[in-house]
């Protein structure tokens, strides 16, 4: 993701909100191949701002605009509404969050 070369780590919380588990994306970084066996060295970015309280369910990185780096699509869930019938409708969609290393 950060273009070293170094495969980094992409994460989704996407627990059940109302159990108050914090949710998101959050991005591990590599330190490269030297340290990559010191758990120490690996940086826990946190998570992405505005991923906070969705139901994400899969994240996978693709360089969707053809710029030459990695992009993060995820997969998120969301509340829509209640239906008639009293169950909750949730709709499905998918966020592409731009790499903005370039």
């Amino acid at each position: 993701m950060d273009g070293d070369r170094a495969p980094d780590f992409i994460t989704v919380e996407g627990d059940d909100l109302s159990k108050g588990l914090p949710t998101g994306v959050r991005i591990i970084w590599n330190p490269g191949e030297a340290k990559a066996r010191d758990p120490a060295a690996w940086q826990n970015a946190g998570r992405i701002p505005g991923t906070e309280n969705a139901h994400y369910l899969y994240a996978e990185c693709h360089d969707v605009n053809g710029d030459g780096d990695l992009d993060l699509l995820a997969n998120v869930e969301e509340h829509y509404h209640r239906g008639p019938d009293g169950k909750d409708v949730f709709s499905f969609s998918v966020v592409w969050f731009k790499n903005p290393v370039k």
